[in-house]
């Protein structure tokens, strides 16, 4: 989890702290130093732009600390201290960068390891691999929903947009969130798909009223026909 100002600052304005990890490809900025004499406008937030990378490369920089990690006995952490105005909360924040002389290693031996070691690394790739094909599915489907019934789409869009125009085909935002208002009345319909019944009767949701659902299926049920197509086609 990466923090964003909208965690941030509410914190903050309640006095609490806040401890969270970085992105790796952050950037900060140097505070601005106090001018000998006082400009017209808007005096500067924001000094000379940093990367936290580059600021990690500087081995000269950094202190030596025994680790406070439980178990770790004999080990020396290698840290440095920033304090520098991030934009996302356009205020002065303090970066700790850390070098662990065993953990966060970008080059593994895996050749040196045990099998249970090299098996779960498999596992790990190949869920990374699921789930960058899957998001690609996903998202190939939203767009051949936007382009080729955009018509559809937009009946089933019941959200608000500053711009409609129905005339264009929709976001793919717009599609999920068609979609998405659709999928219960769907199920609650889904007897007219036989292939689904059996998948909507082991997790059909009860406390919903299907009823008031019903009548609203059917401006959803071609567009949401569309996508189970292409998922079991």
């Amino acid at each position: 989890y990466y923090a964003s100002g909208k965690v941030i600052t509410p914190l903050l304005e309640q006095g609490h702290h806040l401890i969270s990890r970085a992105k790796s490809n952050a950037v900060a900025y140097l505070p601005v130093p106090e001018p000998q004499r006082r400009g017209k406008g808007r005096p500067r937030v924001y000094g000379p732009k940093v990367r936290l990378k580059d600021l990690a490369a500087d081995g000269s920089a950094f202190a030596i600390a025994p680790s406070p990690v439980y178990g770790e006995n004999n080990v020396a952490l290698r840290y440095r201290v920033l304090d520098l105005v991030w934009r996302p909360v356009g205020r002065m924040v303090r970066f700790v960068i850390v070098h662990h002389p065993q953990r966060g290693a970008g080059d593994q031996y895996l050749h040196r390891t045990s099998d249970d070691y090299r098996a779960g690394v498999r596992r790990k790739l190949r869920a990374y691999h699921v789930h960058v094909q899957l998001g690609a599915i996903a998202q190939g489907l939203l767009q051949h929903l936007a382009i080729n019934h955009m018509a559809e789409v937009w009946r089933g869009f019941w959200s608000w947009l500053r711009t409609t125009n129905p005339a264009m085909p929709p976001s793919e935002l717009v599609v999920a969130n068609a979609l998405r208002s659709g999928l219960p009345a769907f199920f609650s319909v889904c007897d007219l798909v036989p292939g689904l019944k059996k998948l909507a009767d082991a997790y059909r949701r009860y406390d919903v009223p299907q009823e008031g659902l019903r009548m609203a299926a059917w401006e959803n049920l071609a567009l949401s026909s569309c996508l189970f197509e292409q998922m079991y086609s």
